[in-house]
This record gives structure tokens, sequence and C-alpha cells, in this order.
């Protein structure tokens, strides 16, 4: 779901089977490759932080950075350039001038035609949720569940803009998603397709207790895998043919408020660099293969 990938010739590079699991950077900063499901409608907003969780535990984290943020027909999407910008020194006024300008400078050879990519398609999708900004401490956050098999949760958790407000930006993917997903499974149940058509209304949901998660949840969603990634709706063009994936069992019928997610990264005093690492242990670029 997220990961840094090489910046590729944008002639050459198959988008449909490069992009299954992560986005194809694109040559421009902040930016991917788009595919003809992604539509025309197209809203671009803006992150600064980004989080994927595995069962719980942060797998990967990248914060105070710029972070564009896709959201299309198909999938969100994120891009970031800068996600290593170094700097973070120390010291006398001297010598953090310096060090932090050749702490930056190898940061700038170090993501030298490379991007920080990452995407959840709306087939992966089990919930998507916010949190709202409700004074100190609270975010405007994107929410963004799924699962790699029966036992195996994700999470990806993004942290909007101020000025964005996340429950509408939860909801539009909530209407999105349901639209895909009733486009793509010509054989979903009757009940399934009556709930993915009630969703395709859906509202901001009202903010819950202090970040408290609401969600809209999906009546079916697939596991993340290049087979659930192959799923398109009627019409698109068709990626390689591949074995057809299979739905997950339907989710229980929960409350709209979840516990807390994981708190974020404190701040305060000095502060922290810009920080784009994975937990000890974890690799930076995510395999879910490997999950």
């Amino acid at each position: 779901m997220i990961g840094i990938q090489p910046v590729p010739d944008p002639q050459t590079v198959n988008v449909h089977e490069h992009g299954l699991m992560l986005p194809v950077p694109a040559v421009q900063h902040n930016t991917v490759l788009l595919e003809p499901r992604d539509g025309n409608n197209i809203q671009t907003l803006t992150a600064r932080a980004v989080r994927l969780e595995r069962n719980g535990s942060t797998v990967f984290r990248c914060t105070n950075v710029r972070i564009s943020l896709f959201i299309t027909d198909a999938r969100v999407a994120l891009a970031c350039s800068k996600y290593d910008k170094g700097g973070g020194w120390i010291g006398s006024p001297t010598a953090m001038l310096m060090l932090n300008a050749a702490s930056k400078g190898l940061a700038a050879v170090r993501r030298h035609g490379k991007m920080m990519v990452g995407q959840a398609r709306y087939p992966w999708i089990r919930a998507v949720g916010s949190t709202a900004r409700q004074g100190i401490g609270t975010e405007e956050r994107l929410v963004l569940d799924g699962k790699t098999n029966s036992v195996t949760t994700l999470r990806l958790t993004l942290v909007l803009s101020k000025d964005v407000d996340a429950a509408a930006v939860a909801a539009d993917v909530a209407r999105r998603a349901s639209r895909h997903r009733l486009d793509a499974d010509a054989d979903l149940p009757d009940d399934k397709r009556a709930a993915f058509h009630a969703l395709t209304s859906a509202q901001p949901l009202p903010p819950g207790a202090k970040n408290t998660i609401q969600f809209h949840r999906m009546p079916t969603f697939y596991y993340v895998n290049d087979h659930s990634a192959r799923l398109v709706p009627t019409g698109a063009p068709l990626p390689a043919p591949a074995a057809a994936p299979v739905p997950t069992a339907e989710l229980p019928t929960p409350a709209l408020a979840r516990p807390p997610a994981a708190p974020n990264e404190s701040v305060g005093p000095p502060p922290a660099p810009p920080t784009c690492r994975p937990a000890p242990g974890e690799r930076i670029v995510i395999s879910l293969d490997d999950l």
C-alpha cells in the first residue's frame, strides 16, 4: 500500500502492471501516473503525514512533509517527492547552518530519482473513516482499513491539512468506492448490492469523542493483493488476465465509532526532523506478499 519507488520512464512503463500494488510515480514532483479507470473527476488534496499499521503496529511512517493526495474513481493515491528532508541538527548557530546544509544535501542525494507513493484501491477498503480537529491533540485524519488475509489487518492513516474536512473526504471516498464496487462486481448478492447503493449517497459523519474514528463500512471487501487490484468497472480497459479474486466474508454490523487510532507522534521542542522510516526491523518498502 505504501513504499519508496523509482521514477520510471513514462514512455516505457506499463501503468496497469507496474501500478497494481503501488502507484507509478510520474516525472513531475508529487504526482503519479493515472490509469483510465481513475476517471476525470479527481480531487487533489494535501496531507502532512502518513502512517501504515499492520495488526495495530506501525510499519511505515512519514511526518512533517507535503504529500499530494488524489481521490479518483478507482483509488486513493498519494505521492511525496521530498519525503526525506534531512536537517534537525541542534548546536551553535554556525554549526547548525553548516550541518543542516550538509544533511539536506545528503537527503536530496538519497531521494534522487525516487518518490514515496501509496494507494488504497477501492476493492481493498473494508472501512473508511475520519477524525475531526477539535482542539489540542486532535487532527483532521483520513483512515482507510483493509486486510491481506483473514488475520492480518492494515490501516493507512493520513493527517490532512488543517483546512480540509476529513469527514467530507471520507464520505466522498465511501461514495466513490461504492459506485466502483457496483460497477465492477456483477455478481454481488442483492442485499450487498442494496447496501452499496445506500453508500453511494453517504454523507459526512458527525464527529465523535476526541480522536474517535467515525467509519463508513463496506458491505464486502477484497483482500489486498495483485488479483483484487485488477478489478475494474464495466467498460474500463482491462489489465492482463489473472485468477479471479475471492471477496471476504461480510463484516459484522458495527457501531459508528471505534476506539481511537494509535496516538500520533508527539511534537514539542526541540522539533524532530522530518522522518520517513520503517519501524525497527521492517523494510522501508512494504511487500504485501510478505505480510
